[in-house]
C-alpha cells in the first residue's frame, strides 16, 4: 500500500498541474468569438449585415421599401397604401451580390474556426503556444470582415440593382440623402444591420484578449 502512495501522489500533482493549465478566460472568449461568427452565418435577416431603405411621400400617399442582408438571403419589406408585404430571397444567381456573400460565408467559417480553436485551447489547456497567433488571426479576419463589408458591398449591390443611380444618390455603405422629383420627396437610407456590428463584437473581444495578454508581433510571428 505504501508502495503505490509515491505514484498516487505524482498523479495527483500532474492532474492538479493539468487543471492549472486550463484557461477560463481564454475558454469564454474563444466561445465568445465562434458564436459571433455562427450568429451572423446563421442568424437569418435577424443578424442582417447591411440594409438599404427608401421613403417616398407625396399628395398620393407613402411608400416604403426596405431591404436587409443576411448571410444567407435578403429580405424586401413593401408598406403603403394601407398595405404590407414581405419576401425573401437567396443570392442564387445575383451576380456580384453573390459572389461577395460567398467570400463572406468563408471569412466567417474562419472565424468560428479560431474562436472554437481558442475555446479548445483554454478548455484543455492544450497547444497554448498557438494561442497568440490564433488570437490575431481572429482579430484580423474580423478587420477583414468590416472593410471587406464596408467597401464592397454597396459597390456590388449597385452593380446589379443600379438602385442608387435610380434614386440619384452616390452609393455607399452609410447613406441619408433627401431628393425630390415631380412632388415626390424621397428618401435613401443605407446603414449597418446587427450583423455588421457582432462582427465589431468579435473584433473587440479578440483585442481585448491582445491587450490582457500583452501579445506582441514577435508573439504572432515567433
Amino acid at each position: 500500500m505504501n508502495d503505490d502512495e509515491p505514484g498516487m501522489v505524482e498523479e495527483s500533482i500532474a492532474s492538479e498541474a493539468s487543471v492549472a493549465e486550463a484557461d477560463d478566460n481564454l475558454r469564454n472568449m474563444g466561445v465568445a468569438i465562434a458564436l459571433c461568427g455562427i450568429l451572423i452565418l446563421f442568424g437569418g435577416t435577424t443578424f442582417a449585415i447591411w440594409s438599404v431603405a427608401t421613403e417616398a411621400s407625396s399628395d398620393y400617399g407613402d411608400y416604403n421599401t426596405s431591404m436587409k442582408f443576411g448571410v444567407q438571403e435578403a429580405e424586401i419589406e413593401f408598406e403603403g397604401d394601407g398595405e404590407s408585404d414581405s419576401e425573401t430571397e437567396d443570392y442564387d444567381d445575383a451576380g456580384d451580390i453573390e459572389d461577395f456573400f460567398n467570400n463572406l460565408k468563408i471569412m466567417l467559417y474562419v472565424l468560428v474556426i479560431c474562436g472554437a480553436a481558442l475555446a479548445y485551447m483554454g478548455h484543455s489547456g492544450e497547444k497554448m503556444e498557438f494561442a497568440p497567433k490564433v488570437i490575431a488571426g481572429a482579430a484580423l479576419v474580423s478587420v477583414v470582415i468590416l472593410l471587406y463589408t464596408f467597401v464592397v458591398l454597396p459597390d456590388a449591390f449597385e452593380e446589379e440593382t443600379e438602385f442608387f443611380e435610380a434614386a440619384d444618390s452616390d452609393a455607399g455603405f452609410y447613406v441619408n440623402d433627401d431628393s425630390d422629383s415631380d412632388g415626390v420627396e424621397i428618401t435613401v437610407k443605407a446603414m449597418p444591420s446587427i450583423g455588421y456590428f457582432t462582427a465589431i463584437v468579435s473584433l473587440g473581444l479578440a483585442g481585448y484578449l491582445i491587450k490582457d495578454r500583452g501579445i506582441t508581433l514577435k508573439d504572432i510571428t515567433g
